[in-house]
């Protein structure tokens, strides 16, 4: 049964990672705007002014705000456990694009309610990302698990290749404010779309086929309203999520620099307008989005068709993606000028992506039942790392020279190294015995109560006769 009411959520999940991506990024773009000098000239005399006079060290931790409030992911996926993944994702999206209207008045108010505002658009949109895998073991067979998830979050890519020009041209045409008034007003009409069309389990949809309801409610595995208890030593100590959480925090650095500080380095390279520099930044963006759309079309023929196990199609993915990168930002920081340094950086995020969509998947194939909670885990992990590139990239690349941010590069490429060795040595995409075992017990005894309610009504029913 290849359509129905989940390929429109996972559509609309879609949509809504691109959206929140985009309000995520949309800062990247604005702070060149809102920190540029401009000519002025009073009586005689020209000055050079900024509307607000933040230096680079400044800038990076204006940047990494959010990713503090990030930190609280973990609890997304608790939230989702407890009333739904559909709602937490829903209302996660549609308080942080109230925050995003409200951007412009608190930077102008005091820096201090911008980092508040910022804090708090960190914490809504982390609880959004941890929510998303409730949201998929719900709705998703099996089977179609991977393609959907896939699929949802692609709206990443395709976020964070529009992003940039679209933020560009609204900035230079309209001003930096217009920025967050268009990008939160979208947002903001998502949600209320979203909160009229989907709900937390296909039982509750009054949209939904009949047909479509009984094969989901056949074919996905049940999950238990029953509060859980999570076997949180297990997790904790479990090598293959350790491995996965490494990967994230190394994902978290090369997309950070990419769609946080690829603006600050064309800016401090080729000092372009405004409009440019979105342009340009979208390209390695671009090339993201095509590349995971690649790496799915291949990742979904080789598990149909079982060439290969699935464990070797992650790895392999895994490696071709971070070796990839390797080469790519050596080759950039010892030889490229600031074009070829653009198509190796667009080269990286095409191969990097390949690792990047095996990633997102593994939580729901490691720990189905514990899904959320690993994702949330790993956004907490990125979300270390969003704090630490674009401050300790403000730190090295504080006097804008292109040997700084070469060294930058050399850094990211270390990271690449390590956390491939230790994805190869210990990661897996096998599901855990700590994972199998408690699901096993929630769905027999599921069974086991439909099954006496069942008998309990038959013998009622032969009593009234």
């Amino acid at each position: 049964m290849m359509a129905g009411k989940r390929y429109f959520i996972s559509m609309l999940i879609c949509l809504g990672t691109c959206i929140l991506i985009t309000l995520q990024l949309n800062l990247t773009i604005t702070i060149v705007q809102m920190t540029k000098g401009y000519n002025i000239t009073v009586g005689n005399e020209t000055k050079q002014v900024a509307e607000f006079k933040w230096d680079s060290v400044t800038q990076g931790l204006i940047l990494s705000i959010s990713g503090y409030g990030i930190l609280f992911s973990p609890l997304g996926g608790l939230l989702a456990r407890r009333f739904g993944g559909a709602t937490v994702f829903g209302s996660g999206l549609g308080f942080s694009a109230l925050l995003t209207l409200m951007t412009p008045f608190s930077v102008r108010q005091h820096i201090a309610f911008f980092v508040i505002c910022r804090l708090m658009e960190g914490i809504s949109q982390g609880i959004i990302g941890a929510s998303l895998m409730e949201v998929f073991v719900r709705w998703t067979p099996p089977e179609e698990r991977s393609r959907l998830i896939v699929n949802g979050i692609n709206g990443y890519y395709l976020g964070a290749a529009i992003s940039h020009p679209i933020s560009g041209y609204v900035a230079q045409h309209y001003g930096w404010e217009a920025v967050f008034f268009v990008t939160g007003g979208i947002a903001l009409t998502w949600y209320l779309i979203w909160v009229l069309l989907v709900t937390n389990e296909p039982a509750e949809d009054r949209f939904i086929t009949a047909a479509e309801k009984a094969y989901l409610m056949e074919n996905v595995p049940p999950v238990s309203k029953v509060k859980i208890s999570y076997p949180w030593k297990k997790i904790l100590t479990s090598k293959p999520v350790w491995a996965l959480l490494n990967e994230f925090f190394t994902l978290a650095w090369s997309f950070s620099f990419v769609a946080h500080n690829l603006p600050v380095y064309i800016n401090d390279v080729q000092n372009r307008d405004i409009e440019s520099i979105g342009l340009i930044a979208s390209l390695p963006n671009l090339c993201s989005l095509i590349g995971s759309a690649v790496a799915a079309f291949i990742n979904d023929f080789l598990r149909t068709r079982q060439i290969l196990r699935v464990q070797t199609i992650y790895k392999s993915f895994v490696s071709f993606g971070q070796i990839s990168a390797v080469i790519l930002l050596v080759i950039t920081a010892l030889f490229m000028g600031f074009e070829g340094s653009i198509i190796c950086f667009s080269l990286f995020r095409f191969c990097f992506s390949f690792a990047e969509t095996s990633y997102e998947v593994l939580p729901a194939d490691l720990a189905a039942p514990y899904a959320s909670l690993i994702r949330g885990m790993s956004i907490t992990t990125m979300a270390i790392g969003f704090i630490l590139s674009p401050t300790i990239m403000g730190l090295m690349t504080a006097d804008h020279s292109r040997a700084s941010w070469n060294r930058f590069f050399l850094l990211l490429s270390c990271f690449n190294v390590w956390s491939l060795v230790m994805f190869l040595l210990f990661g897996s995409a096998e599901p855990q015995p700590w994972a199998k075992q408690p699901a096993t017990i929630r769905q027999s005894k599921s069974r086991d109560w439909s099954n006496s309610c069942e008998l309990d009504s038959r013998i009622a029913a032969e009593m009234s006769t």
